[in-house]
């Protein structure tokens, strides 16, 4: 875990770059969070991807 020395809010540095509570660059963050229903399992893919799990 990381703490921000902008805002003082606790992120973890392993999925952020920077904090993505007070960064303006939130494009950076290239993957999210999707629940695979057929697997029945929460997985990381990339951001372009997210659309194959709605």
């Amino acid at each position: 875990m990381q703490m921000c020395g902008n805002c003082m809010k606790v992120y973890d540095e392993s999925e952020y770059a920077k904090c993505p509570f007070c960064s303006n660059d939130k494009d950076e963050y290239t993957h999210v969070i999707v629940f695979d229903k057929d697997a029945g399992v929460a997985k990381s893919v990339p951001k372009k991807d997210a659309h194959l799990y709605e």
